[in-house]
């Protein structure tokens, strides 16, 4: 031993009650234009989705995910192979032009075009716009060349006119011709290997599938939710319903109602809602809501319900015409997350935060499983410090059970409350740590979320003699 002293300075560290996550808040997976397959793509509110990855699904899910979403919000886009060509629709024309047409390319996105004659006549005289939205709005005024090429923007398609037997009578004023392009999507392969790419490096708060699933695909997920938790990745996926053409709402509705009978998960979400999103720079698409869906959970807290009324308002969607608040009940109540109106109120909201969990699981609602997610992350890394030491007495089994308290303050001392503070870490006595190592029973408590509120109203005549 050493007289020869001094006064030392000792950091210690990972005593703060910092919360460590390094991890984006979501992957988001799906087909674009000119993005690298498999390439993993830093996205923030700012970037320069167009130069990055052009058009499609997956650049409109991640444009919807940042009209809800805080501004600071990080995800990793990833590319996945378009393996299920995509599809042009019958053209129709709404009018008395005898000009013939056809058209062809490979659709990059989805979209419902429709092509407006403004001034009638032959080619190279005939003038014309188009809309890629169903008509909310137009490209500028263009002459129809000789060649009778229409080239609809950067969709990826072109429509092509050949002249009438009178020229003059190609077209006229006032007609419209319509159809609807669907882009090329991957299959289930390419989905699985995209994503697999993005969690061997992250583990986010969840993943979305920017294009639709069947039960198939949902249990594909399901799996591979699984498969992350016993790799101590906890994360779920986000996916989005499929609709038909040929379908009405009642018949949308009755077989999401009928699927949902066949297959649940609890790390699964799906949303069936869609209709209009009104893009800030006037761009009303129509199509899933899920991207809202994404940045509304990416803009609550763990244990926040989506559908909280004070809160989350969703005044950049709207749902069809047709659709009623019976077909919103109906799907919210089978486990899907859907859009609703209340009464008096003039924005949409969440109906709630639902998994397609069966109805027997405590995993039913989104802020459920975050949740539990972010407590089992805190427990586990509180946990993985204490792996491999020594147990001499009771000392060093409470200090274990302190470190697991201590990381779940984070949660019950955080303002709002994450959990409440009734939440337990308890040390079964009498255990076998020789042969079956050590185990806690963490009783997790969360805060109740006010699902209805009931007003009872008694009507009476008050009495005048009364004083």
């Amino acid at each position: 031993m050493s007289f020869y002293g001094d006064v030392n300075e000792i950091i210690v560290d990972g005593v703060s009650g910092i919360s460590v996550n390094a991890s984006p808040a979501a992957i988001f997976v799906g087909t674009c234009s000119i993005g690298t397959i498999g390439k993993k793509y830093i996205i923030g509110k700012s970037s320069d989705l167009a130069s990055l990855l052009g058009k499609g699904n997956l650049v409109d899910r991640i444009r919807d995910f940042f009209l809800k979403a805080p501004k600071n919000s990080v995800i990793i886009a990833i590319p996945s192979a378009k393996d299920v060509a995509g599809s042009i629709g019958t053209i129709t024309l709404t009018g008395t032009g005898q000009a013939t047409y056809v058209g062809s390319g490979t659709p990059a996105c989805d979209a419902d075009i429709l092509i407006k004659i403004i001034t009638g006549g032959a080619l190279n005289v005939a003038t014309c716009q188009y809309s890629i939205d169903g008509g909310d709005n137009w490209s500028e005024e263009e002459t129809i060349p000789a060649t009778g090429i229409v080239t609809i923007g950067d969709t990826g398609v072109i429509v092509t006119f050949t002249s009438a037997a009178t020229p003059s009578e190609s077209f006229v004023t006032g007609d419209i011709y319509s159809f609807s392009i669907i882009s090329a999507t991957s299959s289930l392969t390419e989905v699985m290997n995209a994503l697999n790419i993005g969690l061997e490096t992250y583990t986010p708060r969840f993943c979305y599938i920017a294009q639709v699933c069947d039960n198939t695909d949902k249990a594909a997920l399901g799996a591979r939710a699984d498969e992350l938790f016993e790799d101590h990745k906890p994360t779920y996926f986000i996916c989005e319903a499929k609709i038909s053409s040929s379908e009405d709402i009642d018949d949308y509705v009755d077989r999401l109602v009928t699927e949902k009978a066949s297959y649940s998960h609890r790390f699964v979400v799906c949303c069936a809602s869609f209709g209009e999103i009104i893009q800030t720079d006037g761009y009303v698409p129509s199509r899933n809501h899920g991207g809202l869906l994404a940045g509304t959970i990416a803009s609550a807290r763990v244990n926040q319900s989506i559908g909280e009324v004070a809160t989350f308002p969703i005044t950049v969607a709207k749902l069809s015409d047709t659709w009623t608040e019976a077909h919103s009940k109906t799907l919210c109540d089978a486990g899907y997350c859907v859009l609703r109106k209340y009464s008096g109120l003039s924005s949409y909201f969440w109906a709630r935060g639902r998994t397609i969990a069966d109805a027997s699981s405590d995993y039913q609602f989104i802020e459920t499983i975050d949740t539990v997610f972010k407590a089992v992350r805190l427990a586990r890394a509180a946990a993985l410090k204490n792996l491999q030491s020594g147990i001499e007495d009771n000392l060093a089994l409470k200090k274990i059970k302190e470190d697991i308290a201590d990381a779940l303050s984070i949660m019950t001392k955080a303002k709002p409350k994450e959990l409440s503070e009734k939440t337990e870490v308890i040390l079964p006595e009498n255990q076998d740590i020789v042969n079956n190592g050590l185990a806690f029973e963490l009783n997790l408590k969360g805060i109740p979320i006010l699902g209805s509120i009931s007003l009872y109203f008694l009507y009476s005549y008050a009495d005048p003699f009364e004083s």
